[in-house]
């Protein structure tokens, strides 16, 4: 039986001005808990944070030996980020190269789900 890491990512838009805050939760195929994190980005765009979270949940994912990992996203945006550099803005670049590395080298797939 392979047990796959999924992770789901919860993101809050509040505007006036427009502050952003996301949050990601660990589970497995079983569905049970085994982590979750939030972060405050502040004023931002909300391709930065779905590009930052999916980052953070990369990196955890391979320090924690959590995988397969099957990150699942509303962003089409975000999948599509995975197969072209061009959408990246340029101050996060490196460290999304470095994440993309970490997935070369772990069992890794990014899905699409609609709401």
């Amino acid at each position: 039986m392979i047990i796959q890491k999924h992770l789901l990512i919860v993101m809050v838009l509040l505007r006036k001005p427009q502050y952003i805050c996301f949050a990601g939760i660990f589970r497995n195929s079983n569905a049970s808990f085994l982590g979750a994190f939030a972060l405050h980005m502040g004023i931002s765009n909300a391709l930065e944070a779905e590009i930052t979270v999916a980052m953070i949940a990369i990196e955890t994912s391979y320090q924690k030996d959590w995988h397969p990992l099957c990150l699942q996203t509303d962003s089409l945006l975000l999948t599509l980020a995975f197969k072209t550099l061009k959408i990246i803005p340029w101050h996060l670049l490196n460290r999304w190269e470095n994440c993309k590395l970490l997935c070369a080298s772990m069992t890794f797939i990014v899905t699409h789900i609609f709401r």
